[in-house]
């Protein structure tokens, strides 16, 4: 991230329950860790935004909090 800087960035994550996909709890902790080292990096995108707003938007509330400043 040195290069681009960590505003730029988004990091995108598979939430679903299927192979290769996180659970919310686990995504969480992810966003959490990579926040913990890049205090600067904002933006998380869910990559089924229609599957998150079909339950409810889960994903939307977990990491609302955890990418504000």
């Amino acid at each position: 991230m040195r290069l681009l800087g960590e505003e730029p960035v988004v990091v995108g994550f598979g939430v679903a329950d299927a192979p290769n996909d996180m659970r919310i709890d686990q995504a969480a902790g992810a966003r959490r860790q990579v926040k913990a080292e890049h205090p600067g990096l904002r933006r998380s995108f869910h990559r089924q935004i229609h599957t998150d707003e079909s339950q409810g938007w889960p994903f939307a509330t977990t990491m609302q909090p955890l990418t504000r400043p």
